[in-house]
């Protein structure tokens, strides 16, 4: 039979590890917003490069469209595979 000071561990215990949790998601947050801003200006260079070398008869709102559309879909995969990921992890958990 649990004691009220088994009951205080566990939930010291788990809201610790509940903030374990959160630190790792900011952590990865802060990583994530990285790599996108980074692609997000490569991606904006490469289109720029295009518009200033007329390689294209498209006006650069077109062109901004298309790296906001490039990055997008590049988003989306990745928050599809980290999804998978963290639904493994967690149901790696529960088991």
């Amino acid at each position: 039979m649990e004691t009220a000071d088994d009951d205080k561990f566990s939930k010291r215990k788990l809201s610790r590890n509940f903030m374990e949790e959160v630190d790792m998601l900011r952590h990865e947050f802060v990583e994530v917003t990285d790599h996108f801003q980074q692609r997000a200006k490569s991606l904006g260079l490469k289109y720029q490069q295009l518009a200033d070398d007329n390689h294209t008869n498209y006006d650069e709102d077109f062109l901004t469209a298309k790296a906001c559309q490039e990055l997008m879909k590049e988003a989306e995969e990745f928050a599809r595979k980290r999804a998978s990921k963290a639904l493994s992890l967690f149901e790696g958990r529960l088991n």
